[in-house]
């Protein structure tokens, strides 16, 4: 975790609302930040907060069962093919 803290997108234990005007100060589609969640728990503990037309969004980020991370819900067929160490 101290490795994550020193990435400059990573802004920790933040509200959601923070998280989104954040991104909207930044006013540029693709701007975003990475926060722990605040009701996910284990299996998700960050959310990627991502500005795109004017419009904050918020994707769950969740541990996978090989300690890998992806965005959003685990799919039955889902193929891995990128993911990030966080």
């Amino acid at each position: 975790m101290d490795e994550l803290g020193r990435q400059s997108w990573y802004v920790g234990d933040i509200s959601r609302q923070s998280a989104e005007s954040m991104v909207r100060s930044c006013g540029r589609d693709g701007a975003f930040v990475v926060r722990q969640s605040q009701k996910g728990g284990d299996c998700n503990p960050f959310t990627l907060t991502l500005l795109y037309a004017n419009n904050a969004y918020n994707l769950h980020i969740r541990r996978r069962t090989d300690d890998k991370f992806a965005i959003g819900k685990e799919k039955r067929d889902e193929i891995v093919s990128l993911s990030a160490d966080l």
